[in-house]
């Protein structure tokens, strides 16, 4: 086995192992959590994980414009003093900003618990974006290992508060909210002692620092932008609904995205893996990657919706609180086809092809359609358009960015991309109007059929993963 596949296999290996303690954090916050907490607390938890999603703007694109620059490299080909330059200039940006955020809390007029969660919030943002320095860094120079146990420790750390915390069924949500902040520390400390290289670096001088700032924020932004753009697809509606059905409301939307989140948890970090090992790749095997990976993903992601019924049986058991979330985990669940192509592959293959312009331009279109058919629902108080106006958004997305890669590599996609709407949207009826029973044995006859009709593509596959392991 040649050295390229063997560190590609370790890296997956480590990513693998990670994401295994993700999984049970998952668990833990998805099913676990919800279940001690009332509906309001568990909502008010929700709000603050919906606000710590949206910390990573605060960098400005500098992570990106790194990720994009160096991705790729080894660690020795690029200067220390540079990259400690700029986790300075990340950390002064970071308190200031977690500053006016403390600030904007204190003064502004809101509910106690609400800025209480923006206070925890700002803190959030300090930890965190310096802990994503450091992910960043050893992401693009391939140091998966480090990677892994750092993005696995405040994990780790969480889930031991978290069993103290169920252990005396504790039931405000801000202790889980300062124990969650806390647990991100840990995660900084082990970073910057593997990190210490960089930063206790020697200084650089101050206008260079400046220069190479701009450098990555002119590379970074578009991208940043880009996933802001991409993220708010959702948040505009999450938004939209806390601010006109409350905070309940609010929880258990938040409730059904997080368990749709909960089955892209493994394959969706691929991508950290995928993105330096393609760089490295010529053209033509970009593009078989690309075709497999494709054809995977529908096949994998298109069979997620069978594990529905699973879900909903469960929720009904064990959190009967949240039998309305089950409605719309339906609605919301192809999220996981349309959203995990577009997380795993699409904008991996966007950054390759350093396509930023056009990504933003694809998340601000779909941002635009969701803006307003959520707004249009608000209008007419009508949850459902809202929340269908959500996955619609996301879907439009995929496929515009499906078309688009798909016409660069010369591929025709049009069937495909007619399998995945219809299986979609047969889920979505069948489990709505018919009795679940029924609708999982209609759906799975549509399954195997599409199986069948992908037979060709699903050799190519396995071809693909013998030739990987011989190689």
């Amino acid at each position: 086995m040649k050295k390229s596949a063997k560190e590609a296999i370790l890296n997956f290996s480590y990513v693998f192992i990670s994401q295994g303690f993700s999984l049970i954090l998952s668990i833990s916050m998805s099913f676990i959590i919800p279940k001690i907490l009332g509906i309001e607390e568990f909502g008010y938890w929700q709000f603050f994980l919906f606000l710590s999603s949206y910390v990573g703007f605060f960098h400005l694109g500098l992570l990106d414009g790194i990720y994009l620059r160096y991705g790729g490299k080894s660690f020795s080909e690029v200067d220390n003093t540079l990259l400690n330059s700029q986790f300075k200039i990340l950390f002064v940006i970071e308190l200031i900003v977690g500053l006016f955020v403390v600030l904007f809390a204190l003064f502004y007029s809101i509910d106690p618990q609400k800025k209480s969660i923006l206070i925890f919030a700002s803190i959030y943002l300090i930890l965190s974006n310096l802990s994503t320095f450091f992910g960043t860094v050893f992401q693009a120079f391939n140091r998966m290992k480090l990677f892994s146990i750092s993005a696995v420790i405040d994990k780790v750390v969480f889930l031991v508060f978290l069993f103290f915390l169920f252990s005396f069924q504790v039931k405000n949500s801000e202790y889980y909210i300062f124990f969650y902040v806390i647990a991100r520390l840990f995660g900084l400390i082990y970073s910057i002692y593997h990190g210490r290289v960089i930063v206790f670096a020697k200084a650089l001088e101050f206008k260079k620092s400046l220069i190479e700032f701009k450098e990555n924020l002119s590379v970074g932004s578009l991208l940043m932008l880009s996933n802001i753009a991409g993220m708010l697809i959702l948040g505009v509606g999450r938004y939209l609904i806390e601010k006109t059905w409350g905070i309940v409301l609010f929880g258990k939307i938040s409730f059904s995205i997080s368990l749709t989140a909960f089955f892209l948890l493994f394959i969706s970090q691929v991508s950290i893996v995928l993105f330096p090992l393609l760089i490295q790749r010529g053209s033509e095997q970009q593009k078989r990657v690309y075709v497999v990976g494709l054809d995977f993903l529908n096949i994998v992601l298109n069979g997620v919706y069978l594990f529905f019924p699973i879900v909903a049986l469960f929720i009904k058991i064990w959190l009967p609180s949240y039998i309305d979330s089950i409605y719309y985990f339906v609605i919301l669940l192809p999220l996981c086809l349309f959203d995990g192509k577009m997380q795993i592959l699409f904008s991996t293959y966007m950054k390759l092809l350093r396509k930023e312009k056009l990504l933003l331009l694809f998340n601000v279109i779909s941002l635009v359609i969701v803006s307003v058919f959520s707004i249009v629902g608000v209008l007419l108080n009508n949850l459902n358009f809202v929340i269908f106006s959500m996955t619609i958004a996301v879907a439009i997305r995929s496929i515009i960015v499906e078309v688009y890669l798909s016409k660069l590599y010369s591929l025709s996609m049009v069937k495909k991309i007619a399998y995945n709407l219809f299986l979609s949207i047969l889920f979505c009826y069948v489990m709505i109007v018919l009795d679940p029973i029924m609708g999982f044995f209609i759906f799975l006859f549509f399954y195997v059929l599409y199986l069948i009709l992908m037979k060709k593509e699903i050799v190519h596959i396995v071809v693909f993963i013998k030739e990987l392991k011989t190689k």
